[in-house]
């Protein structure tokens, strides 16, 4: 009987650390190597992942909030970016000297020869290299993190 107790606790302890781990896609897309670019909101963390089912080439993180005023998002995220007739959305994140820009048109524009979807992977020792989303492949949602930091801020 204690074990079955001690089980149940254990179990509900774990769902209960499960439901506050509130995950959801912002933005996702397939690259023509099949290579999925994937940028999701855990709590007030922004996790990137590049790579395929089998595998995860880089996956990496960067706070969605400032340090210093918490209200206000971080350095790395540019929510509604314009740029000549153009509005973006970019979350930048780093690994040592490189950093992945995931730039994304925002929907209420029509795409042409002069947008771009995708990555900006630059480095001080690397020219900066593109590496494009295929259109049809686009979920964005990046209106979530404004939907997100309004209910936060309550």
């Amino acid at each position: 009987m204690k074990k079955t107790i001690a089980i149940l606790i254990v179990g509900l302890l774990f769902s209960s650390l499960n439901a506050s781990a509130s995950t959801e896609l912002v933005f996702q897309c397939m690259t023509k190597s099949k290579k999925t670019i994937k940028i999701e909101r855990e709590n007030e963390t922004l996790k990137y992942t590049y790579g395929n089912e089998k595998k995860n080439d880089l996956t990496l993180e960067t706070p969605l909030f400032s340090e210093k005023i918490p209200t206000l998002f971080s350095s790395d995220v540019q929510l509604g970016n314009k740029s000549g007739p153009y509005i973006f959305n970019t979350v930048t994140f780093h690994n040592g000297e490189y950093a992945y820009s995931v730039s994304a048109l925002s929907d209420i524009n029509v795409p042409s020869d002069e947008t771009f979807t995708g990555v900006y992977v630059s480095g001080e020792s690397i020219k900066t290299t593109k590496i494009k989303c295929i259109e049809s492949s686009i979920q964005d949602n990046f209106e979530s993190l404004f939907d997100f930091n309004r209910s936060r801020n309550k």
